[in-house]
């Protein structure tokens, strides 16, 4: 039976197209010819099923369209660029005058080559990928389905994890959040910081200072946790953050799956549901 990374997007829904991009008949909709990017209704792949599967880029549009990803200008604007050069293989040079999320999409259309004909799924890639990686990291021929959680996978400190997933794939993959120990090593660093200030104008205060590098140490050797993650999630992370890769081997790179890419890059820096990211959404607060 024929892999299911080798069977290309045509044989089933593809990604959808971008907005601007022309609907084709994998992605057609009933507003398919709009380009507020509103127009898109959901499609799937070959592995997107309504019951598998809900981390596909392909997300069903929203009405309720954000207005603003609310990125600060004080480094984190920095961060983003940088986690789009990442993901897309590229540089752009100097300073980017981005206002909006469809200057930055016209951007990458003009540094990355995109193609006519669809391609592979990326997230299905990265999810047969990232299960192969599992079972030989975890050592474990167990059943791993996008639905599964990785906490249920096993109980290894999840940072470890994720850095041996990390190397076995050879690409990078974030997924763990701060478990109880990084959690009171993050409530002593602000205490500490807020310590600090206080020390300024009332000296009985400067013992608090103390707090901070105690802080800084907890949050350093916190094992992490995967909460309620599962390897769907980490499947869809993996493939938005690392979407030259996928392209490279073979995944789709018409301008939809570009577009998507990004909204779910920016989608997840922002905290936003990448539905409700369309052209007009500001990038910065």
């Amino acid at each position: 039976m024929e892999s299911p990374e080798a069977i290309p997007a045509t044989n089933a829904r593809s990604a959808r197209e971008g907005p601007g991009g022309g609907a084709s008949r994998a992605a057609l909709t009933p507003d398919s010819g709009r380009s507020d990017g509103q127009g898109w209704a959901e499609s799937r792949c070959w592995y997107c099923r309504p019951v598998e599967l809900s981390f596909c880029m392909a997300r069903k549009a929203s009405q309720e369209i954000e207005p603003t990803l609310a990125i600060d200008d004080d480094g984190d604007d920095v961060d983003v660029l940088r986690a789009i050069e990442q993901s897309f293989g590229l540089k752009f040079d100097g300073p980017v005058s981005w206002v909006t999320v469809g200057d930055a999409y016209d951007a990458l259309l003009r540094a990355v080559p995109a193609a006519d004909s669809a391609g592979k799924c990326a997230t299905t890639m990265a999810f047969y990928r990232l299960r192969r990686a599992l079972r030989t990291v975890l050592k474990s021929n167990g059943s791993v389905r996008p639905r599964t959680r990785l906490r249920d996978l096993t109980r290894r400190p999840a940072k470890r994890v994720l850095r041996e997933l990390s190397r076995e794939i050879d690409l990078p993959i974030s997924g763990f959040a701060l478990s109880w120990i990084g959690g009171v090593g993050l409530l002593l660093v602000l205490a500490g910081i807020g310590g600090g200030l206080v020390s300024l104008s009332l000296l009985q205060a400067r013992p608090l200072v103390v707090l901070f590098p105690l802080g800084l140490a907890l949050v350093r050797l916190d094992p992490g946790t995967f909460g309620t993650q599962t390897v769907g999630d980490m499947a869809r992370s993996l493939a938005i953050q690392n979407y030259s890769a996928f392209a490279q081997a073979g995944a789709d790179r018409r301008p939809g799956a570009i577009w998507s890419a990004l909204v779910g890059l920016l989608g997840d820096f922002a905290g936003l549901d990448p539905a409700k990211i369309d052209r007009g959404t500001r990038l910065l607060a």
